[in-house]
């Protein structure tokens, strides 16, 4: 058999086995919102099955009462830590009055850090996160507790497509220092075979989708 022939062959069988886009479905207005719906669909789909913890929120103005529910819910000290990311700094804190708040890189003492994701890949699951001064690296490591906004319009489908939001955020004059892909808490399964929790960063990790639908309910999410 000739190389042209065989190599005809795997891409006729490639051809068969690739599956359409999601993005692709959409057509017209209502295709467009079918479609992000989809992707929302399918990222919290990958996440849960990982054991994140997925809260779906209308809109900003409610992150600051999911933070305070997912810290409690997880047992950890009413003490969050986040960078100086300026959207954190308009929310209402003053709603959840119990809730205190620390600036900056984070360190081992802390239990609960919160973070804004640039951009989420919906096919793997994954959230893509930028370091710098407003979302310090440390937040993603250190703490047991790991919380994720994300902007339901920054979900897209495939990496390529994610990591262009990161070239080009839109809200920051230049590139991260560091991008970080997480898939979910820190797990290794290298030590005698068995599942260990928090090896490489948190035990768990949350997830705020911003701007979501409501048609399945306020929130929706799997405890590990």
């Amino acid at each position: 058999m000739s190389r042209a022939t065989i190599l005809k062959a795997v891409r006729a069988a490639a051809a068969q086995r690739r599956p359409a886009p999601l993005m692709r479905q959409a057509v017209a207005p209502s295709g467009l919102k079918l479609a992000q719906s989809l992707l929302s669909g399918t990222l919290i789909a990958r996440l849960c099955a990982c054991g994140v913890i997925v809260e779906r929120l209308r809109a900003w103005d409610a992150v600051p009462a999911a933070v305070l529910k997912v810290v409690t819910a997880a047992g950890q000290p009413l003490v969050i830590r986040h960078g100086a990311d300026a959207l954190f700094n308009t929310l209402a804190w003053n709603q959840v009055p119990n809730l205190q708040r620390r600036t900056g890189a984070a360190s081992r003492e802390d239990k609960t850090s919160l973070s804004r994701a640039l951009s989420a890949i919906s096919e793997t699951g994954t959230l893509v996160l930028g370091s710098g001064p407003d979302n310090p690296v440390t937040l993603s490591f250190l703490p047991e507790l790991h919380i994720v906004v994300l902007d339901e319009t920054c979900i897209f489908e495939t990496m390529d497509e994610a990591l262009a939001r990161v070239r080009s955020p839109g809200d920051a004059p230049q590139l991260p220092r560091t991008v970080n892909l997480i898939s979910g808490a820190s797990r290794t399964g290298d030590i005698g075979g068995r599942l260990v929790l928090g090896a490489h960063g948190p035990r768990q990790l949350a997830v705020l989708l911003v701007g979501g639908s409501q048609e399945n309910g306020a929130s929706e999410g799997r405890r590990q």
